[in-house]
């Protein structure tokens, strides 16, 4: 498996300019640009066996912004698009987050340490548990693709969460992004790796 370009507000140049997408369909997936703040919850992964994101720390939040070219008032603008997504969606829902971000959400059914990125985070379950004993996000979502078929995730960036869960066996993934260029990438990558 090679190392796929990360969507980070935290790295150089790590940004990939491109043409931005609203939607692009492959054989076991599909991907589309989708704001939660402004669009709302994402009806389309209610089939989902579970629900994936990364959402941004606070620092991150405006370069994130300026990126897809939208303006949110404030950080509390997210937090308020995902507690939506919690509150009205019953799929198992899992988070890697902070801090300022958690205290904002609904209460959570389990929380626990995880790495993301190399860097140590929370990780919130709401809905369900699956006991995973895996100590990095990558590791996790390889073994939700041996036990799951379906991942929805509302912050794909250039797709690094489906690819692990496509990796570890997962068959089927519903992405979105509010940033269309996300949607171009993250396309790409999935159909130059041949894995479509």
């Amino acid at each position: 498996m090679s190392k796929h370009p990360y969507n980070s507000a935290l790295k150089g140049n790590n940004h990939i300019e491109c043409e931005p997408s609203d939607f692009e369909q492959l054989p076991d997936g599909i991907i589309f640009r989708h704001d939660i703040i402004s669009d709302g919850i994402p009806h389309q992964m209610r089939d989902c066996d579970f629900i994936y994101a990364e959402p941004p720390w606070p620092h991150g939040f405006k370069i994130f912004n300026e990126r897809a070219g939208v303006h949110h008032n404030s950080y509390n603008d997210l937090a308020l698009g995902i507690a939506n997504i919690i509150e009205e969606m019953p799929n198992y829902i899992m988070m890697p987050l902070g801090k300022t971000l958690l205290k904002k959400l609904p209460e959570p059914t389990h929380v626990e340490s995880i790495q993301l990125n190399g860097n140590p985070s929370l990780l919130a379950h709401w809905h369900n548990y699956l006991d995973h004993q895996t100590k990095t996000t990558e590791e996790l979502l390889m073994r939700f693709g041996s036990e799951y078929d379906a991942m929805g995730d509302f912050t794909c960036g250039y797709g690094a969460p489906v690819w692990s869960f496509l990796d570890g066996g997962g068959q089927t993934f519903v992405a979105s992004d509010f940033d269309g260029c996300c949607v171009t990438v993250m396309a790409s990558i999935l159909r130059s790796e041949g894995v479509y």
